[in-house]
């Protein structure tokens, strides 16, 4: 498996959904899924939407994602995530300032103050 998994390295299908939105999507064929993406511009920002899709055969698929999306960000800009989403996990290999590699920890109350800079060692 790539560094990141391996749909980074795929190539993706892409179709318009709408004026205002765009959907991608990639198939595993190592593993049975479709990853989908959905990216819609509203008139305050910008929604990105996943979903992973099993293929018929496949019973489970254990699997961690982890979003890092790379934009400038500046003091008026949100993160919202979903009303159910109140743990996150470290999967920083060798822990550092989060502790140990698969430490679970309740969101949005991380362990460190939000000034502190977090590292992977």
């Amino acid at each position: 498996m790539p560094d990141h998994g391996e749909v980074w390295t795929m190539p993706w299908k892409f179709e318009r959904l709408a004026e205002n939105r765009l959907a991608f999507s990639v198939f595993s064929e190592r593993f049975g899924y479709i990853l989908t993406k959905q990216v819609t511009l509203t008139a305050d920002g910008l929604n990105s939407n996943y979903v992973v899709s099993l293929a018929n055969d496949r019973a489970a698929l254990p699997f961690i994602w982890t979003p890092h999306a790379l934009f400038a960000v500046y003091d008026n800009h949100r993160f919202i995530t979903p009303e159910r989403m109140n743990e996150i996990i470290n999967v920083c290999e060798g822990g550092g300032e989060l502790g140990k590699f698969g430490a679970i920890y309740q969101y949005p109350k991380p362990p460190l103050q939000r000034s502190e800079l977090l590292t992977c060692h």
